[in-house]
């Protein structure tokens, strides 16, 4: 069955202003396939673009991805038309396209996750090789954490990078001919050196026998679990807000019929904070928790 999908951050938003759906069975658009557009209904980017506007669908300001941010000023004319730096871009281009529809990721999650891909990129051109070969590379992990002030800083990196290789190992389940898979090495070192960084600091933390070392390592690696899922619930309140604002929008507009509660006295805000807990009550949920 040809299912079309849409991404979750245009979901109940006006037709006119929504990209263009992306059928399950298709592994690469086709070049004016609308990623974004303006309120008006316009074309604001299409998949063959190199800069990417997702303004409409966050409040993020400046949510724009430029896929030539990969070239430094030492990279020349020749080097940047290259057959090697446009199937770069091309290959960045499918892994952010499919972060949003098939991941369901929000633009502020994608636009965190380019950070990784613009560096793997890099690393792709500065290399002279494709994108899938740099995810077999373990050596990519000591350039990617060079300049690092701090091993927190380097945890940092390696946390993101290990995320990002977590969606494109799902990515190869969900889509057909997608071959931007990270290595077995690459994967394992990733998440044995952010470890590494992890246990550094509960050393570092232990200055007194007070507390049983037992304990202080299960505090230290409940707080590091609950830091991990904080990031994932931030992402879930910002997908509810929008919603929220998106609903309310179109209420306003008269485009949702709210039925006997506009005959009361509440707010349009009411009415629909009303409206998404019993339509939505997984996202009431959330919110109230």
């Amino acid at each position: 069955m040809n299912v079309q999908l849409v991404p979750y951050d245009t979901i109940g938003i006006a037709q006119h202003t929504s990209p263009d759906s992306l059928s399950t069975d298709v592994s690469t658009p086709d070049s004016n396939h609308v990623i974004s557009r303006r309120r008006n209904g316009d074309i604001l980017s299409v998949f063959a673009d190199n800069v990417w506007d997702f303004s409409l669908y966050t409040s993020r300001p400046n949510a724009r991805i430029y896929f030539e941010s990969i070239f430094s000023e030492d990279h020349g004319v020749f080097e940047r038309q290259s057959p090697l730096a446009n199937s770069i871009i091309q290959d960045s281009k499918l892994i952010i396209l499919n972060l949003w529809y098939r991941r369901q990721l929000s633009v502020n999650s994608v636009m965190a996750l380019w950070i990784q891909i613009k560096y793997l990129a890099r690393y792709a051109l500065s290399s002279g090789i494709k994108f899938a070969d740099v995810l077999g590379k373990t050596e990519f992990i000591e350039c990617r954490l060079e300049g690092a002030e701090s091993r927190y800083q380097e945890w940092v990196r390696l946390a993101s990078l290990y995320n990002l290789i977590k969606h494109l190992s799902q990515l190869s389940h969900q889509v057909n001919d997608f071959n931007l898979i990270p290595s077995v090495d690459l994967t394992k070192l990733v998440a044995e050196q952010a470890q590494e960084r992890v246990d550094e600091a509960i050393r570092e933390k232990i200055q007194t026998p007070v507390i049983p070392i037992r304990l202080l390592s299960e505090l230290i690696e409940q707080s590091t679990e609950t830091c991990f899922k904080f990031m994932e619930v931030v992402t879930e309140v910002e997908k509810a807000w929008e919603h929220y604002e998106v609903t309310k929008e179109r209420a306003e507009k008269g485009e949702i019929k709210f039925g006997k509660w506009r005959k009361s006295n509440a707010t349009i805000a009411r009415q629909v904070w009303k409206y998404i807990k019993e339509t939505y009550p997984d996202i009431a949920n959330l919110v109230l928790v």
